[in-house]
């Protein structure tokens, strides 16, 4: 069976500005997203902040 990854994308700046509402109602809807699909999920897990990026370029 074919397995696939799906990235949630959410823009840090706005999570620096969101209050405590938004944070609460958006990790409602990600347990909800989990719940639906629980059968399905391999696991789950949050990406570091972009500060702590590093980039490869290739010449």
């Amino acid at each position: 069976m074919a397995q696939y990854a799906i990235l949630i994308y959410e823009g840090e700046p706005y999570w620096a500005d969101a209050g405590q509402e938004v944070f609460e109602r958006t990790l409602k809807e990600h347990a909800a997203f989990a719940e639906e699909y629980a059968g399905a999920l391999r696991g789950g897990s949050a990406l570091q902040p972009t500060r702590t990026a590093t980039s490869v370029r290739m010449a």
